[in-house]
């Protein structure tokens, strides 16, 4: 079988990645006036897209029946947001001429001081050292005889979302939480003026809790969260508010 795709890297942004994230979620949904809230939400079907490749100043090459398997967003202390999208594609084709310049949105980063606290269980001042976001769309390639190339990937499995991040220990709220099973929403914003990139997981349980005492100096602690669907929502939603009318293009 021909296999392809690859993955991409990107700067977390305020504006410039709607496209990837509808592609990573299935859905999106505006509303305001300026500034616009651009809503993404799962759902059971997912998009495929056409992505050029620009390979240095040379020849480009075109992945044809792109689909996110995978999303990861995350962020650091002391850095910027980053984006992971991990593509299954049908096929590429043959290498040619150079692109043109992309449009990226304006620019404007998301950077670690802009970030809210976590909030969970209402407690609402988890300082938070890092945190990873990741959705799993379970997807798996179709193969059948007569043909090379696979056809539309199928989600295989039940979706996850996860979120998992690093404090320092402060009292045992979090691992009580996770000897009770409790279950509550997660939710962390990053702002910028009148932009914002908001994060929620609903019913979250603590599935993993870490406080080893290994070394000299300040206890960190980490947890990830595990999302829950229930019968009116689903386990993840992100929201991001910018000045750009279009959830996919912005």
């Amino acid at each position: 079988f021909e296999i392809a795709g690859g993955t991409i890297e990107t700067p977390l942004t305020y504006k410039g990645l709607g496209l990837l994230l509808k592609a990573a979620m299935g859905s999106v949904a505006t509303t305001g006036s300026g500034p616009y809230l651009h809503t993404f939400t799962p759902s059971a079907t997912l998009p495929s897209l056409t992505i050029a490749v620009q390979r240095g100043t040379g020849t480009s090459e075109q992945f044809e029946g792109c689909m996110v398997s995978t999303m990861t967003l995350s962020c650091e202390a002391g850095e910027e947001g980053r984006a992971s999208f991990e593509i299954i594609a049908e096929t590429a084709s043959a290498r040619g001429s150079a692109l043109g310049a992309g449009g990226f949105g304006d620019g404007a980063q998301i950077f670690h001081f802009q970030s809210s606290t976590l909030s969970y269980n209402s407690v609402t001042t988890y300082k938070m050292r890092s945190m990873e976001l990741t959705l799993d769309n379970k997807l798996e390639r179709v193969n059948y005889l007569g043909s090379k190339l696979t056809s539309q990937p199928q989600i295989s499995d039940v979706r996850e979302v996860t979120l998992t991040a690093t404090f320092d220990l402060e009292d045992d709220n979090l691992y009580n939480a996770q000897l009770d099973g409790t279950a509550s929403n997660v939710e962390v914003t990053f702002t910028s003026g009148s932009d914002s990139f908001n994060i929620l997981i609903r019913n979250a349980q603590i599935t993993e809790y870490s406080d080893d005492v290994n070394s000299f100096g300040r206890i960190e602690r980490t947890a990830t969260f595990y999302g829950l669907s229930d019968s009116s929502n689903e386990a993840i939603r992100i929201e991001m508010t910018n000045d750009n009318a279009s959830g996919v293009s912005n």
